[in-house]
């Protein structure tokens, strides 16, 4: 893998950490987290982020509807992390139209986001910003030119003058500060939003993302969101290689550097059951508690699963994200 094309490589990177996932499915159709030794917190997004995996692929396709009726099958209180699970569903139905499916794969997506529906408030900005992003992506077209500016109306309250996404405090003043894993996550939500629709003021907010972002990550050793919560921890790994591979930065060498640096770093930091430790610690001391390994494992094989294979897609066939 070392000598791989960077592209070649999240591919293979992404394709064999969905394989390790499907060796974690029970005969229930759960995702199963070695480190709890427990199914993976209902409560959390991994099951759908490993649903979608395992749709992306089509040696793992057999798995994609068992892990997702089993959320399906899961009463509905016991769930959270609407925006993200949403975020996960769209994405599903929009690939559903390029690959074969039945009207009971329609019904179940249907059934699905009908058990997470938008909110008008949410604990955190980045929250915010990931659930308006899903207004659009299921915005009817007459509706797409409102739903961008909503989004770029969050994202310019959030954007500080270096670029950098605040998360904290909801109200941008003289305290508080932002966990750069978030920042990642904003990139990746300006990414695909910028993807969808074509509109001006979005794509400036996606540069200035983009150059704080990089200024951010381009150490030698491809450490990323060194600072605030959830540390160098593989949710902005995910994100980050996402948006740089939907941003076709792969196709430039500064681009390659930053890919190689970090698919360098992760290899460093895989299990000998396939899956990834959170951070380059390679325990779980410095876990915060709302870190599960197969949460952001499964959030890592779906997003850049995603990003690798959309380059194949016909664009015209594609119902964005």
């Amino acid at each position: 893998m070392n000598h791989l094309p960077v592209e070649h490589t999240l591919t293979h990177l992404a394709r064999m950490l969905t394989g390790a996932l499907r060796a974690r499915i029970d005969t229930d159709g759960w995702l199963h987290d070695p480190e709890t030794a427990a199914p993976t917190p209902t409560q959390h997004y991994g099951q759908l982020s490993a649903a979608l995996a395992f749709l992306l692929w089509e040696e793992h396709r057999p798995a994609w509807r068992p892990a997702l009726d089993a959320w399906l099958a899961t009463p509905r209180a016991r769930l959270g992390h609407e925006p993200f699970n949403r975020f996960l569903l769209l994405t599903m139905r929009a690939r559903l139209d390029v690959l074969p499916a039945t009207a009971a794969d329609t019904r179940a997506i249907a059934r699905g986001l009908a058990r997470c529906p938008p909110r008008a408030r949410y604990p955190s900005n980045n929250w915010h910003l990931l659930a308006q992003l899903c207004r659009l992506l299921a915005a009817p077209p007459r509706r797409r030119a409102r739903e961008t500016r909503a989004l770029n109306a969050l994202l310019a309250r959030w954007i500080g003058a270096d670029g950098a996404f605040i998360d904290y405090p909801r109200a941008p003043g003289r305290t508080g500060a932002t966990p750069l894993t978030y920042h990642y996550k904003a990139l990746f939500v300006a990414t695909v939003a910028a993807g969808f629709v074509d509109d001006a003021t979005l794509a400036g907010h996606l540069t200035h993302l983009l150059r704080f972002a990089v200024r951010q990550g381009s150490s030698a050793d491809g450490h990323l969101a060194g600072f605030g919560r959830s540390t160098h921890v593989l949710f902005a790994d995910a994100c980050f290689l996402a948006s740089l591979t939907l941003l076709r930065a792969h196709e430039l060498p500064a681009g390659q550097a930053l890919i190689a640096g970090i698919a360098r770093r992760l290899r460093a930091q895989l299990r000998p059951d396939g899956l990834y430790w959170l951070n380059p610690a390679g325990d779980t001391a410095s876990w915060d508690e709302y870190m599960f390994l197969s949460v952001y494992n499964a959030w890592f094989a779906a997003l850049v699963s995603w990003a690798v294979t959309c380059a194949t897609l016909p664009r015209s066939r594609s119902r964005t994200p």
